[in-house]
């Protein structure tokens, strides 16, 4: 425990930077802060207000997850319900391509509360995670070039350029550089705490220093 706990401080510390970006610059919501009146879904008669709760049927919650079903739908016509006044109402639209992407016109509201930003960053965290683990599966067995792998000089020169577009931009990258260092000194190789803490697992098997 206290050999991982360094590793689990850096996840915590990624967890805590990410909670106070997305606090700082607010996550998204399945509710509409603004529909443009000449898009589908303003012709269709959806509002400012409503708020998105299913698709064709389907009920969603996460705007990640609305905006990957209205990219999908590659134009084809939807049927979309909203809650507005405590009252269900489904609206049939059709997305259109706009700058090679499919859209409603439709933009979310914005929630800074700090319960919504660490559920995002739980979820970005895990997904962060199972990017990095797949990174080092794949740099292991050669499939990774080591040109991608950089030391402190190239972490450095990142954070440097990251800095010119803000607090949020600059943190994020603190955030993934801290969960990088717990992931790495998790790994069993010598002089790293996974490699430590692999040693006592094999102490704890067959008994006796090694």
């Amino acid at each position: 425990i206290i050999l991982a706990s360094g590793a689990l401080m850096n996840v915590l510390l990624c967890l805590l930077i990410l909670t106070m970006v997305f606090v700082y610059s607010g996550t998204c919501t399945n509710y509409l802060d603004e529909v443009f009146p000449e898009g589908p879904a303003g012709l269709a008669g959806i509002k400012p207000g409503d708020r998105i709760v299913a698709i064709d049927g389907k009920d969603y919650s996460d705007w990640d997850k609305i905006v990957g079903v209205i990219s999908g739908s590659e134009g084809k016509p939807m049927s979309m319900s909203i809650i507005r006044d405590g009252e269900r109402l489904t609206f049939n639209c059709a997305a259109v391509e706009r700058e090679g992407r499919w859209v409603l016109g439709i933009v979310c509201r914005l929630s800074h509360s700090p319960f919504a930003a660490f559920r995002q960053s739980l979820s970005a965290t895990t997904e962060m995670f199972n990017q990095m683990r797949l990174f080092f599966a794949q740099l292991f067995v050669g499939k990774v070039n080591t040109d991608d792998v950089v030391g402190v000089v190239g972490i450095v020169s990142i954070m440097s350029e990251q800095s010119k577009y803000g607090f949020a931009s600059l943190a994020y990258l603190v955030a993934i550089i801290s969960l990088n260092l717990g992931l790495v000194n998790l790994l069993p190789l010598p002089a790293l705490d996974g490699g430590r803490i692999l040693f006592v697992f094999v102490r704890l098997i067959f008994g006796g220093r090694i």
